[in-house]
């Protein structure tokens, strides 16, 4: 397994996840900062371009009213002016008598002809201007003077137009109203100007206002102009019309006769008013439009972060592994300590994981030393107990024995008493080889145990009880745990023939042996069978479940110490690698049989 494993994934996860995080943390609020300043700036930067129009208009309206003023202070109109009313003066007594005198030269002049001259006037001066189309002076006493490209009927229409009607109300020093696409017309009171009293009316062309007026194209898609009443007379061309009654309620509202900016749902409002005309120019951004030139420095900004965040994991990716790849390390050899494996590990990093690892290896030291310690007490506990266990046969067979050694006497069965005595000793002399800890022995050897066994207790039962020996040749150097077919050969004895006389038995009383391999699997097979009384089932169910517990009783002790000592036995030595099952024999009798795993 390659120690570079998947122990410091999520740390490496983790830690990387933390990096973007920092990285997002500080450059969204600066993403959102820096768009709420190009927002603000866009907005600005538009006030400013609207204000610049306004004023440049405000500066050609103004040139107009600087011709107006330069035309009612000419001296030459003045002075026909003047003229033309003496000729009015002297009108009725100029033709009272008939004219006796032909030189023409000295004929007075009538007020038609100072009136012709002024329309001359008016005309020369209109045409000093590039702009200026017509020009009008309406005098307080009635008298009206025109260019010579203005009729009386044009005239008319200008007095009965509702704008000359409205700043008659209002009293208007300067007014500017639009007439159709092509003209504007200005009006203003001669007194404000000259000497003169009346009111003088300029109609001039609008191609230069009308071309200043457009250059809000280039900034702006939707926009409107509103004249004093705040009507349309010129709009964005080639786009919808807006609903800019908002900005005319919230100036109704505040009474506001300023610039100011409105920012509604759906988008701004730009708004600036002319301080020379009095008309509103009002602007009109969709917020979708104002967010869609920046939709691409958005992405630019987006994919810089990107670039960021991808930079820094380059970056760091070097400096996370030199930490992390020691902590891999270490946690690794944290997880062999649990299977007893070589822990101890070699890290020189200079820093806190060093120190870590330093007293991991000191830790994992003490550790397997107390493990060993543990180990060791458990496996002489354990042999301890094991040894108790076997050594438990030996009490419970010499007091069997000794009483059969009493009987054997009481009979004076010298000879018998001799056998037996003789046959003791080899079994107790197989008994003290516990010393050497071999919980192992040959088949063979615990078969002869068996036969001496046999052979002390026929010398109580005689000949009563035939055993029969079916040991496969082939197993006899086999190994299975020591002292296992004993105790159920006594049990059989001493709990299935419970009569010392036989003689009466319907059957002839025996004991089966058979040790033989199993044919479909590496087992070997120990069956005991006797025609005895047989088993209580009952009383070895709670045999078996005492085993479980690896507990005794002293009435099982005494009882069937047998069963369930090689019942914990065959557990604590071959774990699953063996059976143990009891049955009844038809028509009685018991059956005992081990499956035991073939051992090396």
């Amino acid at each position: 397994m390659n120690t570079r494993s998947k122990i410091g994934q999520k740390l490496k996860r983790r830690t990387n996840i933390l990096v973007i995080l920092a990285i997002l943390t500080i450059s969204i609020p600066l993403i959102f900062l820096f768009s709420w300043n190009y927002v603000k700036n866009s907005v600005y930067n538009m006030n400013v371009i609207s204000d610049q129009i306004v004023d440049q208009m405000n500066d050609s309206c103004k040139s107009v009213i600087q011709y107006a003023g330069w035309i009612t202070t000419d001296k030459r109109l003045l002075s026909l002016i003047k003229e033309y009313d003496l000729a009015r003066e002297a009108e009725p007594s100029l033709y009272a008598e008939p004219v006796q005198n032909t030189d023409f030269t000295q004929i007075p002049k009538d007020s038609s002809y100072y009136e012709n001259l002024i329309s001359n006037q008016l005309t020369e001066l209109a045409g000093m201007s590039a702009s200026i189309q017509d020009i009008v002076l309406l005098l307080d006493d009635g008298r009206v003077f025109r260019s010579v490209f203005i009729n009386d009927s044009d005239i008319d229409s200008i007095l009965c137009s509702d704008w000359y009607q409205k700043q008659e109300k209002k009293n208007y020093l300067k007014f500017f109203s639009p007439d159709g696409q092509d003209n504007f017309t200005f009006c203003a009171p001669l007194e404000s100007m000259s000497g003169l009293y009346g009111k003088i009316i300029l109609t001039f062309r609008a191609d230069s206002l009308i071309q200043l007026i457009q250059t809000a194209d280039k900034t702006f898609r939707h926009y409107v102009w509103l004249d004093t009443w705040n009507q349309p007379f010129y709009s964005s061309s080639g786009e919808a019309a807006f609903d800019y009654a908002p900005v005319l309620d919230h100036s109704a509202r505040y009474r506001l006769q300023e610039d100011f900016i409105l920012n509604r749902g759906s988008g701004i409002y730009i708004t600036h008013i002319s301080e020379v005309t009095r008309w509103k120019f009002i602007a009109y951004v969709p917020y979708h439009e104002l967010l869609g030139n920046f939709f691409p420095i958005f992405i630019i900004l987006i994919l810089s972060v990107l670039f960021v965040v991808l930079l820094a994991s380059f970056i760091l990716n070097p400096l996370i592994r030199n930490i992390i790849e020691p902590l891999e390390v270490l946690s690794l050899h944290m997880k062999k300590v649990p299977d007893g494996e070589e822990a101890l590990v070699d890290i020189r990093t200079g820093d806190e994981i060093e120190d870590l690892s330093h007293a991991f290896n000191q830790m994992a030291l003490e550790l397997q030393k107390h493990i060993r310690r543990l180990l060791e007490n458990e496996k002489t506990k354990q042999q301890m107990k094991y040894g108790l266990l076997i050594s438990q046969i030996n009490p419970h067979f010499i007091y069997n024995t000794m009483n059969t050694i009493n009987y054997l006497a009481r009979k004076g069965r010298n000879e018998d008493i001799v056998v037996l005595n003789n046959a003791l000793i080899r079994i107790l002399k197989d008994s003290l080889r516990i010393n050497d800890i071999s919980v192992f022995d040959t088949v063979e050897q615990e078969i002869d145990v068996v036969k001496q066994y046999m052979t002390i207790q026929s010398c109580r039962y005689a000949d009563q009880i035939r055993v029969f020996w079916e040991v496969a040749e082939d197993v006899l150097k086999w190994k299975i745990p020591k002292h296992i077919i004993q105790p159920i050969v006594e049990n059989a004895l001493l709990h299935g023939f419970l009569s010392e006389d036989l003689s009466d038995w319907d059957e002839e009383p025996f004991i089966r042996i058979q040790v033989y391999k199993k044919t479909d699997a590496d087992q070997l097979v120990i069956r005991i069978e006797d025609n005895g009384v047989g088993i209580d089932m009952e009383n070895y169910r709670k045999l078996c479940l005492e085993a479980d517990r690896q507990e005794e009783d002293e009435a099982s002790r005494g009882n069937h110490i047998g069963l369930a000592n090689i019942r914990w036995r065959l557990n604590y030595l071959l774990k699953e690698d063996q059976a143990l099952t009891v049955e009844r024999a038809e028509p009685h009798g018991t059956v005992v049989t081990i499956l035991i795993g073939i051992q090396n």
